[in-house]
């Protein structure tokens, strides 16, 4: 990847939210519910929730903004 798009990853990582819909590098998609300097605690279900460090989130998509919107962006890309 670009050294462009490794900074707007890591901007986007670093601004994550309580509230914002994330991406793990796993592909687990869930609700950013607790952010710390280095961790995101992810809730992928009622009840499902675990802990990932914050570099290694894949994507991150700021609450309100619908996840079509931002993956329709990044598809037409490619």
């Amino acid at each position: 990847s670009s050294a462009a798009s490794d900074v707007y990853k890591r901007q986007m990582v670093d601004a994550v939210k309580k509230g914002d819909d994330v991406v793990t590098g796993g592909g687990v998609l869930g609700k950013a519910v607790r952010v710390t300097d280095t961790e995101v605690e992810v809730e992928a279900g009622p009840g499902v929730k675990f802990r990932v460090l914050k570099a290694t989130l894949a994507d991150v998509k700021p609450r309100g903004v619908p996840a079509s919107a931002t993956t329709a962006a990044n598809d037409s890309k490619e």
